[in-house]
């Protein structure tokens, strides 16, 4: 619960902004809170503390529904058309995403 509460404090406050590569239609998500996370388009991993306990204590099993805030915050923010979304070219889009990650 306080993980669904953290992300839709992420929501309101708009934190989520999505860039689209216009020929491929990529997609990341830049999700800003205390720190600025990147997630790509499927939204399956993010480098977050809170994330990267959730799969450690997996222990190598498939984690499919656990989520991070930021991950959440994307989903959400998809579902309430929250996102600020910026179409960018492809170009565009490798070099900010290979910056960032």
């Amino acid at each position: 619960m306080k993980t669904v509460v953290k992300a839709l404090d992420l929501v309101e406050l708009t934190s989520v902004e999505e860039f689209v590569a216009f020929k491929s239609q990529r997609k990341f998500y830049k999700v800003t809170g205390h720190k600025v996370y990147h997630l790509l388009g499927e939204v399956s991993y993010c480098k977050c503390q809170e994330f990267q306990r959730i799969l450690r204590s997996a222990k190598g099993l498939i984690v499919t529904c656990k989520q991070c805030k930021h991950m959440l915050a994307v989903r959400l923010s998809q579902a309430l058309q929250k996102v600020k979304s910026t179409c960018i070219s492809d170009e565009e889009f490798y070099l900010l995403y290979s910056q960032v990650n």
